[in-house]
């Protein structure tokens, strides 16, 4: 995939006063040409261009980026569902569940080994009936930390929590009739 990444760069630029009044930031283009590299750490040429025919580069510094390429790494994973917080009293949580139950991970081959789940949170507060619901996954590493620039394919699930009428569970009121 295409990324964009900030660079720190200083560049001189030849051009006359008509068209360098004219020049912002985003008229410098830098790329750097990745194609052919395996996986490892090398030094790459950048390419610096100007987007105005009137306006050309005459020095850049850096001239070249040290880069870290890895291996794209894809593996599935089963789905977590967690849910938070309290039903109210007289009802239980059953065993939820998630459609599909396992989804693809990818990514950095490093990010993705990682990942020790991946994770539906729904919330069942103040919930008296089952729930069925779309939730976003997310990947967490062994510390329960989100891993980012990861990709989830689906990123969502279809999460059904049972929530059912605890039978063990009676209120049983006693109504006293008032002294006359």
């Amino acid at each position: 995939p295409r990324r964009a990444y900030a660079l720190y760069h200083e560049g001189r630029v030849l051009a006359q006063q008509g068209t360098w009044l004219t020049l912002g930031a985003d008229d410098l283009l830098v790329t750097a040409d990745l194609s052919g590299l395996s996986a490892g750490t090398h030094q790459v040429e950048l390419e610096w261009d100007v987007d105005d025919e009137q306006a050309r580069v005459t020095s850049m510094n850096p001239g070249q980026v040290r880069i870290v390429l890895e291996e794209f790494f894809t593996r599935e994973m089963p789905v977590q569902v967690k849910p938070e917080g309290e039903v109210p009293i007289g009802n239980l949580v059953g065993e939820p569940s998630a459609s599909p139950g396992l989804v693809t991970v990818e990514g950095p081959k490093s990010l993705v080994q990682l990942i020790s789940e991946v994770r539906a949170t729904i919330s069942v507060t103040d919930q008296s009936s089952s729930i069925d619901d779309e939730v976003v996954l997310v990947a967490l590493d062994k510390d329960g930390e989100v891993i980012d620039d990861v990709i989830v394919t689906p990123n969502s699930v279809r999460v059904t929590v049972p929530i059912t009428i605890d039978e063990e569970f009676r209120t049983d009121i006693q109504v006293i009739p008032p002294p006359i």
